[in-house]
């Protein structure tokens, strides 16, 4: 029932002319999130998008979403991913990369990630650090305590 939620919300992107889509803890799989991806990419009007709390199946659901988000395609201002434990450092990584090559994208939102590394959080450090980030915002909570040293 929640596929098929997620297929007809896919199927209508491209149609929708709204500015803001808040996705909060349904069951996706790659299936589902390539789906999504192509209605998110093909939808120019949408400037905010909230993936919060997905239950997404695996980390290669999340990583279509993501590259779907911060892509040269995207034309999302905002992007909230807060909760989502399938974000792993391959996951920040990949997106650190595409918001290096990103102009659009204005706010992040990385609260409460919890299976990220200090591997994660110093690469996104130097993103920030770079001339080719156009984020205005970012917004960060750590619930856990990061147990990797970090020297700066």
């Amino acid at each position: 029932r929640e596929q098929n939620l997620v297929h007809q919300l896919a199927s209508a992107l491209p149609h929708l002319t709204i500015s803001e889509i808040t996705l909060t803890q349904i069951q996706v799989n790659v299936d589902d999130a390539r789906e999504l991806s192509r209605g998110l990419s093909q939808n120019k009007t949408l400037e905010s998008l909230r993936i919060t709390n997905l239950a997404a199946s695996s980390p290669e659901a999340m990583s279509i979403m993501i590259q779907t988000c911060v892509g040269p395609t995207s034309t999302l201002r905002e992007l909230y991913l807060y909760g989502n434990d399938t974000i792993t450092d391959t996951e920040m990584l990949m997106l650190l990369n595409l918001l290096e090559k990103n102009s659009t994208l204005n706010l992040l939102d990385l609260s409460t990630l919890s299976s990220l590394s200090s591997i994660s959080w110093l690469a996104l450090a130097r993103v920030l650090g770079s001339s080719h980030c156009s984020l205005k915002a970012l917004q960060v909570t750590v619930n856990e305590t990061i147990t990797d040293e970090v020297i700066i």
